[in-house]
């Protein structure tokens, strides 16, 4: 039998060795990848668990701030799923990773979002042409995804 200290340094050297093998980058205290593949949402949630992490579920306004200034800094174009979704409850937007609200309450949404348009808007991404900030979108639209290790 393994003691407890020995079981957190193999937990630690794997998930090492899980970023390793795949592109992460260090944003503040925590690993992302950003996806060069283009996924509908649920793919993309996929995805992110194949690589033993979760899409990006925003704690912080500064966990936001940190990665979209990333992104703005790297040129980057792209648009990016987060693990935001109101598929559950329509208008309620959560993060699907953390199973915790208050998406809404960190105040990064693109004006005028959450609109739901044409009532098919329930997965949410960040996007350079809202300066990253948050934007609710079909689900089945094909975009990158954000990964977390956490």
């Amino acid at each position: 039998m393994l003691s407890r200290p020995t079981h957190v340094l193999i937990a630690v050297l794997a998930l090492f060795a899980v970023a390793k093998a795949v592109d992460f980058v260090q944003i503040g205290d925590k690993l992302y990848n950003f996806g060069t593949t283009r996924y509908n949402w649920f793919q993309a949630y996929e995805a992110c668990r194949l690589m033993k992490t979760q899409l990006v579920s925003f704690e912080t306004v500064e966990e936001w701030s940190l990665v979209s200034d990333y992104l703005l800094n790297t040129s980057n174009n792209g648009s990016f799923w987060t693990s935001g979704t109101d598929l559950a409850v329509v208008g309620e937007h959560v993060w699907f990773s953390t199973g915790k609200g208050g998406v809404g309450a960190l105040d990064i949404w693109a004006p005028n979002e959450p609109n739901n348009a044409n009532g098919v808007e329930h997965c949410d991404i960040i996007t350079l042409s809202t300066r990253f900030r948050l934007n609710d979108l079909v689900c089945s639209s094909k975009r990158f995804a954000i990964c977390e290790l956490n």
